[in-house]
């Protein structure tokens, strides 16, 4: 884990919460609701999903470099795909930014700081920071979230956490929620269910969600609705939408990020 503060105190966090599965009545993510519930939201999306495999396809004709497949008042998100070889000139957006990479390698220039990348590495950079992909030795693919909203003064400029740091709280007998990062605008860690537990317990978080399966697959349910995942679906969930994974065929690890 790396973290690279602006001059004032970084926030971070790397806790890793060991918690009961479905045969507990304490709910991995949060208080349990079985009951019914009345879905309200003030999004026109309640809840989405999207296959990784499928949005690559539009990156495939080589000239296109990016693929926006969600934008909501919270929450952003696109594909992007740097070639080898290729720097970028440095951008800035508001709000903070989170990268995941699935594939290739290359270094990410915040403000000057080179951070370098591999797969399965997860980089952080605050809002209005200058970013830019450089050093490109293999092509990147890389998966976009942005956390709409303006960040706290005290977020660190920048942050960088590999596969260990991420997954490495994984325990065979139950589910674990590694809140691992923190700021004013966005919450990032991973939820990890063992296949033998075969899910968790129907919760609400309040705040707008996405999920990044990255091993396993499972059944999610969303509000009345059932949806099969495997690694490469994205799904979006609004704060008011009651969710959970069942029938898990695989040990299941997933990519979170919470966006109040």
């Amino acid at each position: 884990m790396d973290v690279r503060s602006s001059g004032r105190i970084a926030v971070a966090v790397a806790v890793a919460v060991a918690v009961s599965g479905c045969r507990s009545s304490t709910s991995p993510e949060g208080p349990a609701d079985e009951g019914p519930v009345e879905v309200t939201s003030p999004d026109p999306l309640e809840w989405s999903a999207f296959s990784l495999d499928e949005l690559r396809r539009g990156l495939d004709d080589g000239s296109a470099r990016s693929v926006d497949f969600l934008s909501t008042a919270r929450i952003r998100a696109a594909l992007l795909l740097r070639r080898a070889g290729e720097d970028e000139v440095a951008s800035t957006i508001p709000s903070s930014v989170v990268f995941y990479v699935l594939e290739g390698e290359g270094d990410l220039d915040v403000e000057g700081d080179l951070i370098s990348l591999a797969p399965g590495d997860v980089a952080y950079v605050r809002g209005r920071a200058g970013r830019s992909f450089r050093n490109v030795s293999q092509d990147l693919l890389v998966l976009e979230l942005v956390a709409v909203g303006r960040p706290g003064l005290e977020d660190p400029l920048w942050a960088r956490f590999g596969p260990d740091d991420l997954l490495g709280p994984r325990n065979p007998n139950r589910n674990v929620l590694n809140q691992l990062f923190s700021t004013a605008t966005l919450t990032l860690g991973a939820y990890m269910l063992p296949r033998e537990l075969s899910g968790d317990l129907r919760v609400r978080h309040g705040v707008d969600e996405l999920k990044v399966v990255l091993r396993g697959g499972a059944t999610l349910e969303a509000g009345p609705d059932i949806h099969p995942v495997e690694p490469g679906s994205v799904v979006f969930l609004d704060g008011a939408v009651t969710h959970r994974f069942t029938r898990v065929s695989g040990d299941l690890d997933v990519l979170f990020l919470w966006v109040p």
